[in-house]
């Protein structure tokens, strides 16, 4: 059961709040909406807009 945040009303394991329709948000029981393949290739996209970007203000200075 989680409690809402919101209107304190107590739930199933549910995407969001029937009462209010708050999302549940995260906690210790919820899953993580990335896999770690995708967080650490987020962070790698990134990483080379940020060097591409770095890349061409030092070309045209």
């Amino acid at each position: 059961m989680i409690t809402c945040g919101l209107c304190g009303q107590e739930f199933a394991d549910l995407d969001r709040c029937p009462a209010c329709a708050m999302a549940a948000g995260f906690g210790p029981n919820r899953q993580s909406p990335f896999a770690s393949g995708t967080l650490w290739a987020m962070a790698g996209a990134l990483a080379a807009i940020y060097a591409a970007t770095l890349a061409v203000v030092v070309i045209t200075r």
